[in-house]
């Protein structure tokens, strides 16, 4: 969850969109997949989010925890999948809190060299909190 974790966590003083601050989390990705995740992208859905924190140095606390009963679906001995909840509030420097979202991805796993790297996200569902 780890990815999740990283790739979640918007910094507005930092970061102009989603896409900007989801790069820092492809250190522990590979293959093809982590390449096209490092191309430009046009700001997504959640650019109206970064705005409005913006005026407050709003970053992200962010929660991730696997979905459902918590099992790993196709595991074996070199890949795996992991389905996680992530939900996301965006709090101040100076406290105040601004409505985050909610979101579920399946995080796709390969084991390379003794270590397990993301080869792949997929966004199964992503809202707002208005």
């Amino acid at each position: 969850m780890t990815y999740e974790n990283i790739a979640y966590c918007w910094d507005s003083t930092k970061d102009p969109s989603a896409q900007a601050a989801t790069t820092r989390a492809l250190a522990l990705a590979s293959g093809p997949w982590k390449d096209t995740q490092a191309e430009a992208k046009p700001p997504n859905a959640f650019q109206e989010q970064f705005d409005t924190a913006a005026h407050f140095n709003g970053v992200t606390d962010v929660t991730v925890s696997p979905a459902g009963d918590g099992m790993d679906a196709g595991t074996d001995a070199e890949t795996t999948q992991r389905t996680v909840d992530i939900t996301w509030t965006w709090v101040g420097d100076d406290g105040q809190k601004a409505p985050g979202g909610r979101a579920q991805d399946i995080v796709y796993l390969e084991k390379n060299a003794g270590q397990w790297e993301v080869i792949a996200t997929e966004n199964t569902h992503m809202r707002t909190n208005e």
